[in-house]
């Protein structure tokens, strides 16, 4: 997935994170989003710290340009996971309140449902 697209499920977990606090969920839900989204920081710092070294390895003729791509995309598609599946876990928490309209739910779903399709 290009990284694009992995910063916008990045986002959307923000924007899930953020409808969790403010639903009233329990303070587990909402830990485990922040521990979420500290890793998720971590991984992408990571990620910007080896594409750093990648460049260097590739100007070094230590790698092709395939093995840079490749190790840049692993890299990606495993913070689009993680986010991807915290992202979920957030609108399902929103959705299980009882406070929320059914409109809302709804909305919640379609959003879930675009989530799910981003990069497939």
């Amino acid at each position: 997935m290009p990284l694009r697209s992995t910063l916008l499920v990045a986002l959307a977990l923000v924007g899930a994170g953020t409808a969790v606090a403010g639903c009233g969920s329990n303070d587990k839900t909402v830990e485990s989003l922040k521990q979420t989204g500290t890793q998720l920081q971590q991984q992408g710092k990571a990620l910007q710290d080896r594409a750093a070294t990648i460049r260097q390895e590739l100007a070094d003729g230590k790698i092709t340009q395939e093995e840079a791509d490749r190790e840049l995309q692993e890299g990606a598609n495993n913070i689009e996971t993680t986010a991807k599946r915290a992202a979920n876990s957030a609108i399902d928490a929103v959705k299980n309140n009882s406070n929320i309209p059914d409109s809302a739910k709804k909305q919640l779903d379609q959003a879930q449902q675009q989530l799910n399709q981003a990069g497939n």
